[in-house]
């Protein structure tokens, strides 16, 4: 791994999906060239390694969330795969967390833990896992976007330290020509309202990762 893809701390604010890092899209030079890697990216997920962590007692909560006015372009799929550790290693547990596409039977396959604040979140923009405590979680979205006439892709690598019993959200948002994530730690007041404190992350450059995700 070269010295270009070192962590770089950082702490940002949103109004809405809380920390988030901007990522420029790595444009494709045509539509057709972008509709190649759709199609390609659409055939591995359909045999992707899915992440399986081993669980002890202690264990915090993540919900994905990809909402379908993100999803941009004709045929848009977003992935989210978890990282075995800081390096962008593919190591086991790493695999696919989630896949969000128009795919009805795809969607149907997202799980929830009934975690705090997702009532008002659809099943098939949302996807929940538990995962370790004691190190960092890393993590990739990747995705479609649609700036016409260019299709391309969009890839935010993020980490976090997740504590034991904590509720995190990571949100993807998408405009015509950048992508963001967003990790919000999850709390209910007294009064049982539902806040998003934004979490302290570590940014990377895009990783790379199996097919097999």
């Amino acid at each position: 791994m070269s010295t270009s893809n070192m962590p770089e701390k950082y702490k940002e604010f949103g109004a809405l999906s809380g920390a988030a890092e901007s990522h420029q899209k790595n444009a494709m030079s045509t539509r057709r060239i972008g509709l190649c890697i759709l199609c390609t990216a659409a055939i591995l997920a359909s045999c992707a390694t899915t992440y399986g962590p081993r669980l002890s007692s202690d264990t915090a909560s993540v919900r994905f969330v990809v909402r379908k006015s993100d999803r941009i372009g004709p045929d848009p799929h977003f992935l989210v795969a978890a990282l075995s550790d800081e390096q962008c290693g593919t190591n086991p547990p790493a695999g696919r967390i989630a896949f969000f596409t128009s795919n009805r039977k795809r969607e149907s396959q997202h799980k929830t833990l009934d975690m705090l604040g997702g009532n008002n979140i659809s099943l098939a923009d949302k996807h929940e896992v538990q995962v370790p405590v004691g190190g960092r979680f890393t993590f990739v979205f990747n995705g479609t976007l649609d700036a016409y006439p260019i299709l391309s892709m969009c890839e935010v690598a993020l980490s976090f330290d997740p504590q034991a019993g904590g509720q995190y959200e990571a949100e993807y948002r998408s405009q015509r020509d950048s992508c963001t994530v967003g990790v919000t730690r999850l709390l209910q007041t007294p009064e049982g309202k539902v806040v998003r404190i934004p979490e302290i992350t570590t940014k990377y450059l895009p990783c790379s990762y199996p097919g097999t995700f």
